[in-house]
């Protein structure tokens, strides 16, 4: 983001997480987690917001791992949990 690497908007945590979002929606996981490492580092404000967003992706992430690393014959018998 070209406003970013000029300092502009560098404790907006608006600004990383619309930038992770887009990341995400790409399937960019690994760089999605690396921008809210970012934000944390500088100390993007306001934090709860940013927090949030941040333990979703990760929630998505370790979710999606944990799914296919079960075998197929167990997707019926959680599906109906």
């Amino acid at each position: 983001i070209h406003i970013f690497s000029k300092g502009v908007g560098t404790r907006s945590t608006a600004l990383y997480v619309c930038w992770a979002q887009q990341l995400e929606q790409r399937g960019m996981n690994d760089q999605a987690e690396a921008v809210y490492q970012k934000a944390l580092e500088n100390q993007a404000q306001p934090a709860e917001p940013l927090l949030h967003e941040y333990r979703i992706l990760l929630l998505n992430i370790h979710s999606n791992t944990l799914l296919k690393k079960l075998p197929l014959n167990l997707f019926p018998k959680i599906m109906q949990l």
